[in-house]
């Protein structure tokens, strides 16, 4: 399955973590860079999120003019667009006319003028639980796709917990307000455009920022409004999480569908918030307890290679689903073709045999909800059962089905 995927380039941002997900199932991916050739990258990303948009102009920016050759000639099965706040209305609209177009929207509810084009995506994706937001902005479907964690970059670290309040993030107003509320207390504070009395450091990535959680007996993460308006977790409090630090949250309702009450902690208002750093701050073995637990939830239910399955079923639906044992099994998933498949009348995969490595037999591969098992060797009286009746081989290269009812 080849995806062509548009964003920004980075580590460590959205598309960087997809994007190793999406490559480690199987998939191959081509990215484009939507800020190659724009000047003044943070000051062009203010104007088009927050500012009405000139169409004439935005369609002038270098990726309007390189996307529609890119598709030609990566040919895609899926075009993925990270935000898309650098395309232009007329780019989308005549991409969608030729090509599987679904938005990955990392920002909740906020800057609706880039989701007016919401119509022309098969589906929008978006750690929201909440999603008739996006419906009414004419939405053909929506799908909540939670945050998550990268076990090779999100973990424990060995570094000695440190008697402290972790705050790290961009300044919003009720940030400031909950930074205020925990004074006395030994509070770090790390971020953009902080103003005083809070005295905050650089913002940190990569392994100062993981290092940073690693250290902080508390990690107090406070939502943007929009996100709580929206229900959606936004990513540190998988990044906290799957570092094994102690997360304490303002309250979103499905932060305790994803984690247990025993492995991540949440609070109503400022008054409650103190109290229970302090509490944390005073008993940091506890603490640590909750921290290795939602670790370990992270790791069995949270990492991005999760959201990428999850990703390509929603979006792709039963053709995922027919090549789904050959991404996450072979180790030469492109070598991988379905000689045939068998559906359930109401359409889910329940097996499928597919040829193998040259030299190899073919593979039986019995699919059961979002796992696949290799049970070959097949017998020879059941693959003879599974192509189709006066066909060859390779005339059933193309994935012939049948349906069990």
């Amino acid at each position: 399955m080849r995806i062509l995927a548009v964003g920004a380039s980075g580590a460590y941002n959205a598309e960087w973590f997809y994007i190793r997900a999406l490559r480690s199932v199987g998939a191959e991916v081509v990215f484009i860079n939507q800020y190659e050739g724009v000047g003044h990258r943070m000051l062009t990303r203010l104007a088009l999120t927050r500012l009405p948009r000139i169409d004439g102009l935005v369609d002038r920016l270098p990726v309007n003019r390189r996307l529609p050759e890119a598709a030609r000639r990566a040919d895609p099965d899926l075009v993925l667009v990270f935000k898309g706040e650098m395309l232009s209305d007329r780019a989308i609209r005549e991409l969608s006319g030729s090509h599987r177009l679904a938005l990955l929207y990392p920002d909740a509810y906020r800057f609706p003028r880039l989701l007016s084009r919401l119509p022309h995506f098969c589906c929008v994706l978006s750690p929201a639980s909440r999603l008739d937001f996006y419906y009414g902005m004419g939405a053909r479907r929506a799908a909540t796709l939670p945050w998550a964690c990268d076990p090779e970059v999100h973990r424990r670290l060995p570094v000695g917990r440190e008697r402290k309040v972790a705050l790290l993030g961009t300044f919003y107003p009720n940030r400031l307000r909950a930074a205020l509320a925990l004074r006395g207390l030994p509070l770090e504070v790390r971020g953009p455009l902080w103003p005083p009395p809070i005295r905050s450091g650089p913002p940190l990535r990569g392994e100062d920022y993981v290092r940073a959680m690693n250290e902080a007996t508390v990690n107090l993460d406070v939502h943007h409004p929009s996100d709580v308006e929206a229900d959606a977790p936004n990513m540190r409090v998988f990044e906290v999480a799957g570092s094994g630090g102690l997360l304490l949250s303002d309250r979103l309702p499905s932060i305790h569908m994803y984690f247990g009450p025993r492995e991540v902690d949440t609070f109503r208002d400022p008054r409650e918030m103190r109290e229970k750093a302090i509490q944390y701050l005073d008993e940091p073995e506890l603490a640590d307890e909750m921290g290795s637990r939602a670790a370990a939830r992270c790791r069995s239910e949270h990492t991005y290679v999760h959201r990428a399955r999850a990703l390509l079923e929603m979006v792709m639906g039963a053709r995922y689903r027919e090549i789904r044992g050959s991404l996450i099994l072979g180790p030469h998933p492109a070598r991988a073709r379905v000689l045939c498949a068998a559906r359930s009348a109401t359409g889910n995969l329940l097996f499928s045999l597919q040829r193998g490595p040259p030299g190899q037999n073919p593979r039986l591969l019995l699919h059961c909800a979002s796992y696949s098992f290799d049970v070959s060797p097949a017998p020879a009286c059941t693959r003879s059962a599974l192509i189709h009746p006066g066909r060859s081989r390779s005339q059933s290269s193309t994935a012939k089905q049948h349906t069990i009812r």
